[in-house]
């Protein structure tokens, strides 16, 4: 097939020894520069031609001189697209292209571009979702346009261009030429040959679609076609204009966030299931919400049990849980019947019993297969999900098959045994092909409606995963992930998952990240990065270890005993890297626990007693059988250190975070203290921000854009102890930040100001790992009575319980924020009606200081009683449009 051959022209006022080029990129991968020549020192033209394989290009201009590139246009590449043999397949920014003729792009310089989050797929898809079809002009047969790049006219009105020649209306109002939409942000009208003399100006406007002569002129000076009259009359022109000159408000939406498995209808099996998502769109739609967040949905099966409900401990990143199936799907058959009496028993249930509710959707699906199975798998649509998901697929089946064979998931234990057999190889591919179908159907139905879904990628996953067992070199298994003391969690967080070995993902450009959000991307239109603190640094705990407070970060940059004598720390680093017990807080110990207990886990040394060898490491402490002062005494004593040594760089030391909370540190001299002091919170809080924020632009700037034409907005949780470097780096890659009023970002406050969001941002009153904002206000009297005062603005003493006019102005100033969305939590949203559950601690989803937390919260009222709810809705409705969401 043979390429148009593209001239590129642009007029641009050069000084002495300045050259314009083009700096692109093709589909191909092909990277380069165009150098474009000029006759009159204003007018620049080049020419390409494109590989024939070639589906696009994208590229800016760029100012060349003394051998280097002095400035480039401060905008996203333009993106020119060519049509495929498939003309199914819909352009993502493109009008048609006749490949056999030549093309020439008439540019403008410009510093200006669509903002690059409206070029994920949660704003071309499906909040400026294009029509079905696109516009067009039938009777069109003029190769000249004037096209412009443009979000969507706001509601009402259409992008209008008026101008002085008779194409273009003669400045008539009555006149005014209609842009067509022609891609996603793409507008074109016709121009004709004699339009391109340039002397012909005009202006962009917005047109009354109710009133066409009703219209309103951009800002500035009139724009010019620039002369084009030289070009072959068989050559297609466009003349791309900038931007429009408007001082538009930014889009901003509103949403729900809520976990699947908390989803409630009166078809529920026991859990939320993907058919009861579907029913959220629905409400979510009939209340204005322009977005529905969920926790994560893979299988975190690996014994069945209650254990499994936490959805962050994921076996695979890629297969969906079993227990979100909607069996409803299968109303019809006698099977359905069979088990829809204990279904209701279940779903009627206050929280979710999660190991029945696993047991009667596995029994449900295991005889689903015996009587569709073949049916099914013999499919042209099952074959295709097999073809393309095999890299995931074969060592997820493999696993579950040796999971369930051995009664174990830690693979550590299985013998070596021969792959899954064939049916039960098409059963578990069975169960994922249909999750993928349901999920998929439900994503398109969001879609339809206007209604983006948010995913959420955990940070880790299980250690007795198929992921783990199949790739074992990008993890680092000596440790656990987990997160520093915090508000919330004084000992700090111990998840279990394995780190990340980064430098053996770099080895193949994250390929593992980017094939799972590009998987991901099917179902969702923007995600939850979950602990995107991980991208820059990992909190490790060693494996012999449970509490947060004794891990360090990786990577890292350890002190040496010179860097740290260098802080005035004058003493012996190598007696504070263990536990040493003074009489004095021996004697302290003996009023909480008998002498004869304790005294057989110490020994005397030195002044000093110390732990016995069995019991140096936490995980050792929890092996036996111990009363739980006991126990608790002797994990606290562990902790009790000032330093921990490097593991992979022996001589060198973390300090411990929070140490200032020790016995070993209250007994330092002052000196010592503050010189501890100073080496802890430069460690912690300076000498690594740098380096981080280096190792994490790397892996985010590819992770983000897994996706060469298109990928899912990224939305940052970037809370905790957060390095200064995060900040810049979220705002290059054009990653959303989280703010939350109870947890600001800059210190020294108390609440953040929520006027002063950023817009790229959500917006959240609290997250799953938070107590809703009524059990929140009940819990904290302090806290509360400063929020009434500072925040709500209100006199005397704050009641002890929120009542329904104080949480519904916390969502008022919430949906007030400048943040482009507002996502709030379902009991936050019920708080402000007679809806709302009478008990606030039931509405709490995860308790994190408690690494066993069973979650089970479900919502306490079903869907369908809520789409009734009018008074509610008709109320959540107004305050979102009222804020301009």
């Amino acid at each position: 097939m043979t390429m148009s051959k593209l001239r590129f022209q642009i007029e641009y006022h050069t000084k002495w020894g300045e050259c314009l080029q083009v700096e692109l990129q093709t589909s191909n991968g092909e990277r380069g520069h165009i150098a474009l020549t000029t006759k009159d020192g204003l007018q620049w033209c080049g020419d390409f031609i494109p590989a024939p394989n070639t589906t696009f290009i994208r590229y800016v201009y760029c100012v060349y001189a003394g051998g280097k590139i002095i400035r480039k246009e401060l905008r996203t590449p333009r993106l020119l697209q060519f049509h495929t043999e498939d003309r199914t397949k819909k352009s993502a920014d493109t009008a048609c292209v006749n490949l056999q003729r030549d093309i020439l792009l008439s540019d403008c310089w410009t510093d200006e571009s669509i903002a690059a989050v409206y070029n994920s797929k949660a704003f071309r898809q499906c909040i400026y979702r294009e029509p079905a079809i696109i516009e067009s002009d039938h009777n069109s047969t003029s190769p000249y346009k004037l096209r412009l790049e443009a979000l969507p006219a706001p509601e009402g009105f259409r992008w209008g261009v008026l101008g002085s020649s008779g194409t273009l209306g003669q400045w008539r109002t009555d006149q005014t030429r209609i842009f067509r939409r022609v891609a996603s942000y793409t507008w074109e009208v016709d121009l004709d040959k004699t339009d391109l003399d340039g002397k012909t100006a005009y202006k962009i406007v917005l047109v009354n679609e109710n009133n066409t002569s009703q219209i309103h002129w951009e800002k500035g000076e009139d724009r010019y076609i620039p002369n084009t009259q030289g070009v072959d009359i068989a050559t297609i022109v466009w003349v791309n204009a900038s931007a429009p000159r408007f001082d538009l408000p930014r889009w901003r939406g509103a949403g729900i966030v809520l976990p699947v498995f908390s989803l409630r209808s009166r078809t529920s099996f026991g859990v939320g299931d993907f058919g009861d998502l579907r029913k959220l769109i629905d409400w979510a739609h009939l209340c204005g919400l322009k977005a529905v967040q969920i926790l994560p949905i893979n299988d975190t099966t690996r014994t069945g049990t209650w254990a499994d409900s936490y959805p962050y401990n994921a076996i695979s990143v890629f297969a969906l849980h079993p227990i979100y199936m909607d069996l409803n799907e299968w109303g019809d058959l006698p099977l359905f019947q069979k088990y829809r009496e204990q279904g209701e028993e279940l779903n009627a249930l206050p929280q979710l019993d999660y190991e029945r509710t696993y047991a009667l959707k596995t029994t449900f699906l295991h005889e689903l297969f015996a009587l569709k199975g073949k049916e099914i798998c013999t499919s042209e649509a099952y074959s295709d999900f097999v073809r393309k998901n095999r890299s995931w697929l074969d060592p997820y089946v493999s696993f579950c098959h040796k999971r369930d064979k051995y009664g174990t998931a830690d693979f550590r234990m299985w013998p070596q045994v021969k792959a899954a057999t064939e049916i039960e190889y098409d059963y578990y591919t069975f169960v994922q092909f249909l999750l993928f179908r349901q999920l998929s159907a439900v994503h398109k139905y969001a879609t339809e409606k206007g209604i983006l879904l948010k995913g959420d990628i955990p940070i880790g996953v299980s250690r007795d995963s198929a992921t783990a067992w199949h790739a074992p070199h990008l993890f680092h298994f000596e440790g656990s992930a987990g997160a520093p003391p915090d508000a919330f969690a004084v000992d700090g967080q111990n998840w279990g998952f394995p780190t990340y070995n980064w430098d053996a993902m770099a080895q193949d450009n994250y390929a593992w990240w980017r094939e799972r959000l590009k998987y991901m991307g099917q179902f969702f239109d923007a995600y939850r990065i979950d602990h995107v603190l991980g991208f820059f640094r990992i909190w490790e705990i060693p494996v012999s270890q449970t509490y947060g407070t004794l891990g360090y970060f990786r990577p890292a940059l350890p002190l040496s005993m010179a860097e740290i004598a260098a802080y005035g720390f004058n003493l012996p680093v190598c007696q504070y890297v263990s536990p040493r017990i003074t009489e004095l807080d021996m004697a302290e110990l003996r009023k909480m626990v008998r002498w004869e207990e304790l005294s057989s886990f110490v020994d005397k040394a030195g002044g000093y007693y110390v732990l016995k060898s069995q019991v140096t490491t936490q995980k050792e402490v929890l092996k036996l059988e111990l009363p739980e002062v006991l126990k608790k005494i002797l994990l606290d004593i562990i902790a009790d250190v000032l330093f921990i040594e490097d593991p992979e760089k022996k001589g060198f030391y973390h300090p411990r975070i929070a140490a200032q909370k020790t016995r070993a540190f209250a007994q330092l001299p002052t000196d010592q203290q503050q010189a501890f002091n100073r080496l802890h919170d430069d460690f912690f809080y300076n000498r690594h921000n740098h380096f981080w924020a280096e190792k994490a632009a790397k892996k985010l700037a590819v992770v983000t854009q897994y996706d060469e034409n298109e990928t899912m907005l990224p939305c940052a949780e970037d809370l905790g102890m957060v390095p200064a470097g995060v900040k810049e780096v979220l705002n290059d890659l054009h990653i959303l930040s989280l703010e939350i009023e109870s947890m600001p970002k800059t210190f020294g406050q108390q609440f953040a100001d929520l006027k002063c969001n950023p817009y790229c941002s959500v917006a959240t009153i609290a997250t799953h790992d938070m107590p809703p904002f009524r059990l929140w206000w009940q819990q904290d009297a302090e806290r509360r009575q400063d929020y009434w005062t500072k925040i709500l603005k209100r006199e005397g003493k704050a009641p002890e319980s929120a009542d329904y006019e104080t949480c519904e102005a916390v969502v008022r100033n919430f949906l007030a924020a400048p943040s482009m969305l507002c996502l709030i939590a379902f009991q936050d949203f019920l708080g402000m009606s007679n809806l709302r559950n009478p008990i606030p601690e039931a509405e709490q989803i995860n308790d994190p200081a408690n690494s066993h937390h069973y979650w089970r919260y479900r919502m306490h009222l079903n869907i369908e009683e809520l789409v009734l709810a009018s008074d509610f809705n008709e109320k959540l409705r107004a305050l979102i449009k009222c804020a301009g969401r």
